[in-house]
């Protein structure tokens, strides 16, 4: 299990990581990072609003409880219990990052803009925010 706090703090780490590789020029890797900010920031908002110590991270921790077991940023944000708000006060950022998914890592090299992966940084830090 990772405990809430522990999800924030990867939330935090997976920004500067994404943050560095975009100054790097490592476009494509800074977008697919940016995407696991915000899926950390969604997981610990879970975490908050089921009152639960830590989102499940095994196989085994998920019985009972296998809806929670997705990467889909639309499932997930229906779990927050702040749904209505990030989709109106956070509409754009939103609407930049709900697509993300793991399979960002089979992407071809060169997939990602710079501007696309700054659009998706701002957005992951905006969300991260307003998910606490």
């Amino acid at each position: 299990m990772l405990l809430r706090v522990e999800l924030l703090d990867l939330a935090r780490a997976r920004m500067r990581d994404a943050e560095l590789l975009y100054r790097r020029k490592s476009y494509d890797g800074a977008a697919y990072l940016s995407g696991y900010v915000v899926e950390f920031a969604l997981k610990a908002r879970i975490c908050r609003q089921l009152k639960w110590p830590g989102y499940p991270s095994k196989d085994s921790e998920f019985k009972g409880k296998n809806s929670f077991k997705v990467h889909d940023f639309n499932s997930l944000l229906e779990f927050t219990g702040i749904s209505p708000k990030i989709r109106n006060e956070c509409a754009v950022e939103w609407s930049t990052m709900k697509s993300w998914s793991p399979e960002y890592r089979y992407r071809p090299i060169g997939s990602t803009t710079q501007q696309d992966v700054q659009q998706m940084i701002t957005s992951a830090k905006v969300l991260m925010k307003n998910l606490r």
